[in-house]
């Protein structure tokens, strides 16, 4: 997959470091952005990152932003990550907002389907299963370094109404 669109021709196993743009364990595979390789075509275009490649470095899960040193190659469908050299994950501060951040729970969330909903605790603590649901999507969990969640589990979240409904726009572990 092309940023311009265009097929790519690389030998194979030239050494290339970028950033995830994306990767969902669920699905199994993911991209990542070539921001420098040994070949200048491949520089600009993605690169698909199959799981497989990522159990074999040994990494959990990688997040957006994250930074690969792999080897990569030209595939019948675009370029794909052969092998990782080396993960840098980024550091994802705490928001500068944090304090707009209000304690949520997960009620259920489909990775699948890439969203799910959250409610807000009440001022104790407790879930008094009265609350509004909050929608939330994966992009969101993603822009924070969290790749699932689970029903029952606490965050904090930053809260907005949205056309369609309440939605969080950030969220925090």
């Amino acid at each position: 997959m092309s940023q311009s669109g265009a097929s790519v021709s690389i030998s194979p196993g030239l050494l290339a470091q970028g950033h995830v743009k994306w990767f969902d364990p669920v699905k199994g595979f993911g991209f990542v952005l070539i921001e420098t390789g040994d070949d200048a075509a491949m520089v600009g275009n993605d690169a698909l990152l199959h799981v497989s490649v990522v159990r074999r470095a040994n990494i959990a899960s990688p997040s957006e932003g994250d930074v690969l040193v792999m080897r990569v190659e030209q595939g019948d469908r675009g370029l794909q990550v052969l092998d990782i050299e080396s993960f840098l994950p980024i550091e994802r501060p705490v928001p500068e907002d944090i304090d707009a951040f209000v304690p949520v729970v997960v009620r259920w969330f489909n990775r699948t389907k890439g969203y799910g909903f959250v409610s807000v605790l009440g001022p104790d603590g407790q879930d008094d299963d009265a609350g509004e649901d909050v929608f939330l999507h994966v992009a969101t969990l993603r822009r924070a370094g969290i790749e699932s969640v689970e029903e029952g589990q606490t965050l904090k979240a930053r809260i907005e109404k949205g056309p369609k409904g309440t939605i969080a726009t950030g969220v925090y572990r």
